[in-house]
């Protein structure tokens, strides 16, 4: 009994300034402990977010490599396929065996769209569109010889156009043209409807991908820019 006094005895000395002073520097230490452990999580959750932004953007850069890869093969591989029908009716037209019928034949062997073939002025000589329906010279859109030019003036022997818009019609071409004999002069063209490709590709390319990662939770952009910003 006489220590609990003693020891009570000496606590009533004690000033309440003291005591205040001690409850300051206790407040202050858990809020500055607060403070040290909110930032450290602050500062987790920002490395968390850079690291998944880092890896969205690699998985970006890699997937968008292989379906640009992806799209330049399959465009060499229409351009070989459409290059060698041309080389094939050059043969033909160089052993003078072709005709409207026969490219009508060719372009549904090969599962072409269209078969034309220039004179050296760039006039239209032969195609597998016979039942063509006149179109006024206004409504063309260009000119054949915008894209065969090289070819007519000798200074190559094979162009691979790729994508164009349809002269007349609504829609998107793909082409190549090879030049004819050197006795005959001119362009052979030959061209698929690419309309079909276009929606396949959109639905598996670059963009559709941009558009499904940007949509996921957690992202709220995705911005592409060039080396000008």
């Amino acid at each position: 009994m006489k220590n609990k006094t003693f020891n009570l005895k000496k606590l009533s000395f004690i000033r309440p300034s003291y005591i205040i002073a001690i409850s300051f520097i206790l407040a202050a230490l858990l809020i500055i402990s607060a403070v040290i452990e909110y930032n450290e999580n602050k500062n987790e959750i920002r490395h968390l977010l850079g690291e998944y932004a880092n890896s969205t953007i690699d998985l970006i850069t890699k997937s968008s490599t292989n379906i640009l890869s992806s799209e330049s093969e399959i465009e060499n591989l229409l351009s070989q396929h459409l290059l060698g029908v041309a080389k094939n009716i050059k043969r033909l037209d160089s052993l003078g065996m072709i005709s409207d019928e026969k490219l009508v034949e060719i372009a549904n062997e090969n599962n072409v769209y269209r078969i034309n073939i220039f004179d050296n002025s760039g006039k239209k000589i032969f195609s597998n569109n016979i039942n063509e329906v006149p179109h006024s010279k206004s409504e063309s859109k260009y000119s054949p010889k915008d894209f065969i030019l090289p070819l007519l003036k000798g200074e190559k022997s094979e162009i691979v156009i790729g994508f164009k818009e349809a002269r007349f019609e609504v829609g998107s071409r793909f082409a190549v043209a090879v030049k004819r004999t050197s006795v005959k002069g001119g362009a052979i063209v030959v061209n698929l409807d690419a309309e079909e490709y276009l929606k396949f590709r959109k639905n598996i390319g670059f963009d559709k991908m941009i558009n499904d990662i940007g949509s996921k939770r957690g992202i709220e952009y995705i911005i592409l820019q060039n080396e000008n910003k």
